[in-house]
């Protein structure tokens, strides 16, 4: 399994001129990318299930598909994301609905081996 990480930035609001942290994932993507082209490249799959609507996964998908004619990727779109451009690089295609969300949150506490605690944000309890 490979985290991702995620970086602070200050953010103000256009309207009220407040100031709050913004979250932003870092490297995920390029992660996914990576290794799905090594499972690719060690022929570890017959079809690969990525879970994302990020448009920045188009290339390695495509050089999957591609390089590696046998192996099919299928996306599975969270709820309320979508992307023309995955869509259309993707063997198939199929939106998570909000409810098995709901039905497959992990606990509101997650301890890895190494000590760190991942809890989920507020707006997903």
């Amino acid at each position: 399994m490979y985290f991702g990480q995620y970086q602070d930035e200050p953010y103000q609001c256009r309207k009220c001129g407040a100031t709050h942290m913004v979250h932003h994932e870092k490297m995920t993507d390029v992660n996914i990318a990576v290794h799905l082209f090594e499972d690719a490249l060690l022929d570890a799959f017959d079809t690969a299930l990525l879970v994302s609507a990020d448009s920045d996964l188009v290339p390695p998908v495509a050089k999957v598909r591609e390089l590696f004619p046998r192996q099919r990727v299928v996306v599975a779109f969270p709820a309320g994301r979508f992307s023309k451009e995955l869509a259309t690089v993707a063997h198939g295609y199929f939106t998570v609905g909000r409810r098995k969300y709901e039905k497959s949150l992990l606990p509101p506490e997650v301890i890895k081996p190494d000590g760190i605690v991942l809890r989920p944000p507020a707006s997903w309890r």
